[in-house]
């Protein structure tokens, strides 16, 4: 949602709100429930990117560390402040989740929006901003064997209960030096991949806790 409206600009709000509300009703809410999660997982998103753009004024291409601050800042941690307290409260005034409840699940709500615009919004963002490939020969073969081996790794550590889970650090740091922000955020979008498939399948270091 962040990533189309800093792309495209206020005229998508509607597609963010649409997309929303149908996602919520599919989980079988009521619908002014699914109508009001809807308002303000468009309003957190439209905040953020409206601060972003006209107020920081930032590069989607995220070169300049000022941008990626500003983008953690107010896309991720401010904005999903919104889009939390509005939703937990939507589920509480429905009778849904109890009152008492309403920090414990706004924390898990908070932290999972506010993760999937980290992960995913700078993956979006910079394949966005340069979508050409122009890798050829030896730049080829050394892609290839990045992501191959950090693919492998990764199918490894987070589906065995071996605690070497830093071990993926490497590969990120590979990508950041020898290629660019580009293929830095892909890596961090497939480790990330690859530690929730590994906890939704109960194998690997985080199968003990919480699946929150």
């Amino acid at each position: 949602a962040i990533v189309a409206l800093l792309l495209f600009g206020r005229r998508v709000a509607p597609g963010v709100f649409a997309g929303a509300f149908f996602v919520n009703l599919a989980m079988d809410e009521p619908w002014y429930t699914a109508v009001g999660i809807a308002v303000g997982n468009t309003l957190g998103p439209l905040a953020g990117a409206v601060f972003l753009s006209r107020v920081m004024r930032i590069d989607v291409t995220l070169a300049r560390v000022r941008d990626v601050l500003a983008f953690v800042a107010f896309g991720a941690i401010g904005s999903m402040l919104i889009t939390a307290t509005n939703g937990v409260a939507c589920l509480a005034a429905s009778g849904i989740v109890d009152w008492s409840r309403y920090f414990s699940v706004w924390w898990v709500w908070w932290v999972g929006d506010a993760m999937g615009v980290l992960i995913v919004g700078p993956f979006l963002l910079t394949w966005a901003a340069d979508p050409v490939v122009a890798w050829r020969n030896t730049r080829l073969i050394e892609w290839l064997a990045l992501f191959g081996s950090l693919g492998l790794t990764s199918r490894f550590l987070f589906w065995s209960p071996m605690p070497l889970t830093y071990a993926v650090f490497p590969f990120a740091v590979w990508a950041a030096l020898r290629f660019g922000q580009r293929e830095t955020t892909s890596a961090t979008l497939l480790i990330a991949v690859g530690a929730v498939w590994g906890q939704i399948h109960q194998q690997g270091p985080f199968s003990h806790g919480s699946e929150d």
